[in-house]
């Protein structure tokens, strides 16, 4: 009698995997029309050029600000094509909201946990028991390649020795920064108070990952590692979100915002046999 029933419940999952399923996809994600394909392709350019490692060429740093700015312009693209919503399964939905489960992903190997975060620099941790001035002193214009990664992964790469050329782009990004009156202006405002001098820190984890983060010299490790650490998350969060979107799109030539028929019939059995 418990094989018939399990028999019969078989039957009736396959038939929501092949009927009820399909009709939900179709309620909640109808194929947008080619304008709303242009409005995805438009923002998913927007947003990752906000968290481009070319902000790093251009001497831009980037804040929480920014990219959370780059996930409400996404969020809003996604509520533009898809008025009535997402389903509670989809993996748009779910990184928008803060459930996405990367467990057993190439991805969530790269996010990095905040209370393991490490900052690593010129071959030393840096301890978030101290300050950002104990380890670079309080000189201007200081400027360090810092590596970011998860505790118990040991010691990364040391950075190559700069070159002559390097060593000229960078006289040439202070040179730069001098001559813009608005970050002099904040830099004064940072640093008058304290007399500590800021510090321009090259986050990188990877030649791909990189960024440019800005801080005080008296600015608590512990502090900073959490800032990088959610920085460095986030924009984790946009490419995953991007590339996840332009993947799809040119796999299924919908939009790329939607799970396959598969996903939803493993999470549907998943969620039937919990009951």
């Amino acid at each position: 009698m418990a094989l018939s029933a399990r028999a019969a419940l078989v039957v009736c999952l396959r038939r929501l995997d092949n009927s009820h399923f399909r009709e939900r996809d179709r309620e909640f994600r109808l194929a947008p029309n080619e304008k709303m394909k242009q409005v995805i392709k438009k923002t998913i350019e927007e947003a990752k050029a906000i968290i481009s490692k070319k902000q790093v060429e251009a001497g831009v740093c980037v804040t929480m600000a920014m990219v959370k700015d780059a996930l409400d312009q996404l969020r809003g693209a996604v509520m533009i094509v898809y008025p009535m919503g997402l389903p509670s399964y989809d993996p748009i939905r779910m990184e928008f909201e803060d459930k996405e489960d990367l467990s057993g992903t190439q991805a969530g190997l790269s996010v990095i946990t905040e209370s393991e975060a490490q900052l690593w620099w010129a071959a030393k941790e840096l301890r978030r028991t101290k300050k950002l001035s104990d380890y670079v002193g309080k000189n201007e214009k200081t400027k360090i390649i810092v590596k970011i990664q998860q505790r118990g992964q040991g010691a990364p790469a040391r950075e190559p020795i700069i070159s002559s050329e390097e060593q000229k782009q960078l006289m040439l990004y202070y040179h730069r920064r001098q001559e813009e009156p608005r970050v002099a202006t904040l830099v004064d405002a940072s640093t008058g108070a304290s007399g500590a001098a800021m510090v321009l820190l090259h986050v990188k984890r990877g030649d791909e990952s990189q960024f440019l983060l800005q801080a005080p010299g008296s600015t608590e490790l512990e502090e900073l590692t959490v800032q990088v650490t959610r920085v460095y998350n986030g924009r984790l969060k946009v490419q995953r979100l991007c590339s996840g979107a332009t993947g799809e799109a040119e796999e299924t030539g919908r939009s790329g915002l939607q799970v396959g028929q598969d996903r939803q019939g493993s999470r549907a059995r998943a969620e039937v046999l919990s009951l």
